[in-house]
């Protein structure tokens, strides 16, 4: 399967949250995967904590659920990298 970041837009990942085909955790899961994947040939984070990332998710996950009505980026993973 091609990871999701990979292959959906951020409006795509919105209505495949709202439509429950994904799971925040799942969406984290795969980001992991595609840091495992690409950070040795492109070195594109400082610091990244999965771990902490999934403890946050699993403990907010009603949160986020009841934000993501409000914010169509509540929840989804964002980096942000300075030029």
């Amino acid at each position: 399967m091609k990871n999701i970041f990979l292959k959906n837009s951020v409006v795509e990942l919105n209505q495949l949250l709202n439509n429950k085909e994904i799971q925040f955790m799942d969406m984290i899961e795969e980001l992991e995967k595609a840091i495992q994947k690409f950070e040795h040939k492109v070195h594109a984070w400082v610091h990244y904590d999965i771990d902490n990332l999934k403890k946050e998710i699993s403990q907010n996950d009603g949160f986020l659920k009841k934000k993501f009505s409000v914010s169509k980026l509540a929840g989804l993973p964002v980096g942000i990298k300075d030029i």
